[in-house]
């Protein structure tokens, strides 16, 4: 079985009571594929900017995790998120949201995903594409507090 992760790729600047990174490699389906990779083949579909770094690209590869579905789109801009984690680690807080191409995201599966896989989806989305419910047995989700509570 492969699983097919559809959902966010982006660059994330986090800042924790332990010092601060800018500019890492984040996005839900970036972490959900690198797990899911431990367990099972893995397609990611997703969209990023031209910013998006060809390094970023390499580690995905490297962890043969399938990119023929990842969108980069000449001229744009990569889905940007920043935070600040609390002193025990347990909550934090967003400082800011840049959407980006995220934001006009429509997922492309590509000819080499079959039906019956597994789907996660960009959280900004109230459902599931109808990609994803028409090639999926079982679909996962993660939202970002900002749509949650809207």
């Amino acid at each position: 079985m492969s699983l097919l992760v559809v959902g966010s790729v982006a660059r994330d600047t986090i800042r924790t009571p332990h010092g601060e990174i800018e500019d890492a490699l984040g996005g839900a389906a970036v972490y959900f594929s690198l797990a899911a990779r431990n367990f099972t083949e893995v397609r990611l579909v997703g969209v990023v900017g031209d910013d998006f770094g060809d390094g970023d690209i390499e580690l995905l590869r490297s962890r043969e995790i399938d990119l023929a579905g990842l969108q980069i789109v000449e001229g744009g801009k990569t889905f940007r998120w920043s935070g600040e984690y609390s002193e025990d680690m347990n909550s934090r807080e967003t400082l800011s949201v840049e959407l980006n191409v995220f934001e006009h995201f429509e997922p492309v599966l590509p000819p080499t995903t079959s039906a019956r896989n597994s789907c996660s989806w960009p959280m900004h989305r109230r459902q599931p594409s109808s990609a994803c419910w028409s090639r999926s047995s079982h679909l996962f989700a993660s939202w970002l507090t900002r749509w949650i509570s809207g």
